[in-house]
Parts: C-alpha cells; sequence; structure tokens
C-alpha cells in the first residue's frame, strides 16, 4: 500500500569512504584550482551522492535532503560544505526559494525549512502531478552547477486540497476511505528508515501537562466491538482506530496506518494490580518494524521487557505507560484522572505519581500481566465483569456503527457518550491545512486564551534525524555529524525537543571532516525501486500463556541514598 512504502536507495561505494568519517577529523573545505560542483548527498536520510532521480512522495510528506559541493582535483571528494552555503529552489513557484545562508525562517515565505543537515521540503498539498527541487551553492569556490530531483506525486487527484480540518468521520469528502488523508492539516508525514510516519502537531491544555496518545477522551464498552476508547483528540477519530503509535527520538509520537484500513475499537495493551488500572499504546501481534537503532524509545523491540527497570535513572524508552485507579474508570476524561500526567519546573514527572506508576509496572512486569483486555480474562464479557466489580458499578457505554462521510465512504466509529469539552475544539480551529507548521510543533491553548503555535525551536531551524550511511563490511550505521554555523536552538516548552539540546557550534566552522576519497557524482544514479509491500496483517492474539523467559542477568541496585529525607528511589525488578 502506498502509505507504507520503502524508498530504498542502491548501495554504493560511498558508504566505504564515509566510515572514515567517523574516525577522522581534519577541519576545512580542500583549497583546489579546481571550482567546486553542487550535489545532493542524502535523501530522507540516506547518505548516497548518487541518489535516485524521482521520489514518490504524498501531498503532506515531508522530504528532508542534504548537500556537498565535490572538489574534482581530489578525485571528486565531499569538501564537507556547510549547510548556509547552499540555496535551494523548488518550481513550484519563483518564490519557493531557500537562500541557508539567510538569517530568516524559509519556512516563512517557502515550503523549505533549513536543519542542522541540510533542508527540510514541505510537499504542498497542491503539488500537482510533480515538481523539482534544485540546489546550488553560493559559495565561491562553486562552479555554479546545479543538482536536482523530481518529486512524482503519488497521489495525483486533480482537485482542490482540503479546505477544513477534518474532525468528525462524517465529514471525510472522499469516496474511499483513506485514513491518512483523514489526518491531513493536523501535522505531517515524515521518513523514517525509509518508511512515513506521521508527526501531529500536539498541544498542551495546562502548563506542565504533556500530550501523550490515548489520555485525552475516556473508555466505553461496546457490544461486539468491546472495551473501545472515544478520543478527544482532533485526529483521534482516526489514529486511535485505524493505525498504531510510536514514539521516536527526534519527532516524539509518531503514527503509522494499518495497511489494509481495518477497524480496531482500541490499539493498546492493558495491565492491572489490585487498585489501579493502566495501558500503554502497543497493539500486540503487529510487524513493528524499526527499533531502538533506528531511533525509536518505545520499546517494541523488547516486547514486554520494555517494563524491566522503569522509572530507574538509566531506563531509557519513552512506552506512554497511563495509570488511572479502578473507581476513575467511568471519568468523562481520563486527562483529569492520571496518576502520571503532570510535569515539575524541570520537565519530569512529579516522583509522588511515578513511584505508584512504577511499582504497578514492576508487578504486571513479574506476573506476565501486560494483556490484550483488562484483567487478563479471556474472553470481553468476562472482562467486562471483572471491571465492574473494580469500578462498582455499571461500565459506560457506547455504540459503534457503520457511517457514510460525505464523500461517500464508509467509516467505523463509536459513538461519544459526552460532549467534547470547549478546550478540545479551540485545539481544532487551530489548525490551518494550507500552511504548514514547522514538524515538532506544540499548541498551546493557555496563552492568553487562545491557541498558539510553538515550534520545537527558537531560531527557525527544523529538527530531524541525521543522514546515516551504512559501513559496507560490518553493516553498522554511521550518522553524519551536524554541519550548521546556526544549528537548531530547543525550545525549552516543547517537549519534543526540551530534553535533547544541540550541542552550540561556532559561526562558521564547518563539520569535522578530511575528505571523502572515491565519492563519484557522475556515475550513473538508479531509478527508483519498486515499492516495499509489507506482509499481509495478522489479527492480534491475546492472553496466551507465556513463554518461558530466560534467566536475566541480576540488576544492579541503586546506590544507597543519603539519609532522611531522601528522594523517593524506584524499585529495581529481578525478574525470573
Amino acid at each position: 500500500m502506498k502509505n507504507w512504502k520503502r524508498v530504498a536507495m542502491s548501495p554504493t561505494a560511498v558508504a566505504a569512504s564515509l566510515w572514515s568519517l567517523g574516525l577522522t577529523a581534519g577541519l576545512g573545505c580542500a583549497a583546489s584550482a579546481y571550482a567546486d560542483s553542487s550535489q545532493i548527498t542524502s535523501v530522507n536520510g540516506d547518505y548516497n551522492p548518487n541518489h535516485v532521480t524521482t521520489l514518490s512522495v504524498r501531498p503532506g510528506d515531508m522530504v528532508t535532503l542534504s548537500a556537498d559541493l565535490f572538489n574534482q582535483q581530489n578525485g571528486d571528494s565531499a569538501d564537507g560544505a556547510s549547510v548556509e552555503d547552499f540555496i535551494w529552489q523548488a518550481d513550484d513557484s519563483s518564490s519557493d526559494v531557500c537562500d541557508a545562508s539567510s538569517t530568516e525562517d524559509c519556512l516563512d515565505h517557502s515550503n523549505f525549512q533549513v536543519t542542522d543537515y541540510g533542508v527540510s521540503f514541505y510537499v504542498p498539498y497542491n503539488i500537482g502531478q510533480q515538481m523539482t527541487i534544485s540546489v546550488s551553492s553560493n559559495d565561491s569556490s562553486s562552479d555554479g552547477s546545479v543538482d536536482s530531483i523530481v518529486l512524482v506525486n503519488a497521489d495525483y487527484v486533480p482537485s482542490a486540497p482540503p479546505a477544513v480540518a477534518i474532525t468528525d468521520p462524517a465529514d471525510y469528502n472522499r469516496p474511499d476511505f483513506d485514513p491518512e488523508y483523514a489526518v491531513v492539516s493536523f501535522g505531517n508525514w515524515v521518513y523514517i528508515n525509509g518508511f512515513r510516519y506521521w508527526v501531529p502537531n500536539t498541544y498542551f491544555l495546562a502548563a506542565g501537562v504533556e500530550w501523550e496518545p490515548y489520555q485525552n477522551g475516556y473508555w466505553t464498552f461496546s457490544e461486539g466491538y468491546g472495551w473501545t476508547w472515544v478520543s478527544y483528540d482532533p485526529w483521534g477519530w482516526a489514529t486511535d482506530h485505524y493505525g498504531i503509535w510510536r514514539f521516536h527520538e527526534t519527532y516524539g509520537w509518531v503514527w503509522s496506518p494499518f495497511e489494509d484500513r481495518h477497524y480496531e475499537p482500541n490499539c493498546v495493551t492493558f495491565f492491572n494490580d489490585g487498585d489501579h488500572f493502566g495501558w500503554y499504546p502497543y497493539r500486540r501481534a503487529s510487524a513493528y518494524r524499526d527499533g531502538y537503532e533506528n531511533g525509536f524509545r518505545d520499546g517494541y523491540d523488547q516486547g514486554d521487557r520494555l517494563a524491566e527497570g522503569y522509572g530507574r535513572p538509566d531506563y531509557r524508552y519513552h512506552p506512554g505507560f497511563s495509570v488511572i485507579n479502578n473507581r476513575d474508570f467511568n471519568r468523562e476524561n481520563i486527562r483529569d484522572v492520571l496518576l502520571n500526567r503532570t510535569l515539575n519546573e524541570n520537565g519530569r514527572r512529579f516522583t509522588e505519581n511515578d513511584a505508584i506508576v512504577s511499582q504497578m509496572v514492576g508487578r504486571a512486569y513479574q506476573s506476565h500481566g501486560f494483556n490484550g483486555l483488562p484483567g487478563g480474562e479471556r474472553d470481553v464479557n468476562s472482562s467486562r465483569a471483572w471491571m465492574q466489580g473494580r469500578v462498582g458499578g455499571a461500565i459506560t457505554e457506547t455504540r459503534t456503527d457503520m457511517i457514510r462521510a460525505s464523500g461517500g465512504a464508509q467509516i467505523i466509529r463509536p459513538e461519544g457518550v459526552h460532549p467534547i469539552p470547549p478546550a478540545y475544539q479551540e485545539i481544532a480551529k487551530a489548525q490551518q491545512p494550507n500552511r504548514p507548521h514547522p514538524v515538532g510543533s506544540v499548541v498551546n491553548a493557555a496563552e492568553n486564551g487562545r491557541p498558539v503555535f510553538m515550534p520545537p525551536t527558537t531560531n527557525g531551524r527544523g529538527i530531524v534525524s541525521a543522514p546515516v550511511a551504512k559501513n559496507p563490511a560490518t553493516g553498522a550505521p554511521i550518522a553524519l555529524p551536524p554541519r550548521s554555523g546556526r544549528p537548531a536552538d530547543p525550545q525549552s516548552g516543547n517537549p519534543v525537543t526540551a530534553g535533547h539540546p544541540v550541542a552550540p557550534r561556532p559561526v562558521g566552522q564547518p563539520r569535522p571532516i578530511s575528505g571523502l576519497p572515491g565519492l563519484n557524482p557522475n556515475r550513473p544514479r538508479p531509478s527508483q525501486p519498486a515499492p516495499w509491500q509489507p506482509a499481509p496483517w495478522q489479527p492480534p492474539v491475546y492472553n496466551n500463556p507465556p513463554a518461558p523467559r530466560p534467566e536475566p542477568a541480576p540488576m544492579p541496585r541503586p546506590a544507597p541514598v543519603a539519609p532522611a529525607p531522601a528522594p523517593w528511589q524506584p524499585p529495581v525488578y529481578n525478574n525470573p
């Protein structure tokens, strides 16, 4: 399916040269009597100067690009030019130009945004059938050459782009349902390891309350479907039923739709103990493609073992655990009763709530208590009875219907039991379908009572993962270092970048590099390969007896705590 396609690049001899990049530390550009030629060096994070000449995209994508100058005298070696040395242009209009040496924010007047590695290009919704992106150098040593890549619209429809954000499935205006189209204007699509993921413009409803999936809304029970989540997120009617959420170190929470466009009442895993009930956005029996080595910090490549050591200082995942008291299960907004819902002034969770969550997660891990149904029951009716016994009354019920949208598409949706709070309606109104906001933006609804977009950086620079090449001998990835004289300055109030400070670099200093011999930008380039096809979806299987687990090595306990009053220390779980 189109929205899951892998954009693969052919391996070349350039990877062998890049291995030396991680081992050398020369400075500056090679002096030469020969003029340097401009060359695109990476497309969507895949470093390859012999890049494809065409790239299949969809409206709303964010394509990442980098460029370098190549010195003919030194065997076509890369000179390690700064990102500020280049001018980028798209042929959709004469004004779609970005001079990266300028101090202004290119996204203010174009579809380009400068990053620490090159630029990001926000594919407009009115792209038409195709467009060309070109790069040239403003460096005096350049020969004035231009390199380019053609973006081909894989979803070309000769019609106007969406005029309003779709917050209700009844307003969906296409004849066939595509969950990807349902989230237009609420974010952008990025490429991670060759696959497309959607990054929403998340939001704050109050100071210090960080957005996470499956927390703004409420739980209900629907006959024939079971436990059903009803979301207040403007995009939640699509994302929380037609795909999965993941957490990435650069972009934060990202979403990927099911390739067969099927509906699920929820896409979470449940866990519980005597007094508390919890869940996290992990759909079991699903083929999560990438793991920690690709920047994902949700622990899905570890399975249930992602709970091991949760709460410890060296815990390296962000799985999105949500915990409430059993008695609060029927509340109209789970956000109001979460035990792990607030951040302190240092951007870390309050320890008194973290203590409860950590202990509960640890007990669930020890008892194999992560389940597809609350209580670990084997059918939805038994699970419903289990929950009713802990809530002390009837469970909120809803209907799940097949509706016909305005465009004719048939869409499954749960009916809302409670009205949408006004604050969430204001968040939806803040979206602008035809103007890209920087990827990683957060909508702050608390500022002067009106929604205000908070970009991920303070200086107009975009966030993006480093371009990566591979060592041909070992296959180990090699991430390229930043090359900007004015690196991205993280926005302290934006959780996407607040915890990922960028090391400052003096203005005008090029990246550490002594040249990459053997690169030949004039060699023939491959055409784009056939789209990658995912394996057929398999329905989830819940509550199977756990497989025997190997005996883990004992985990070191934290150092003794200073005399009282001492801060709380999370427990250490040495599981069998």
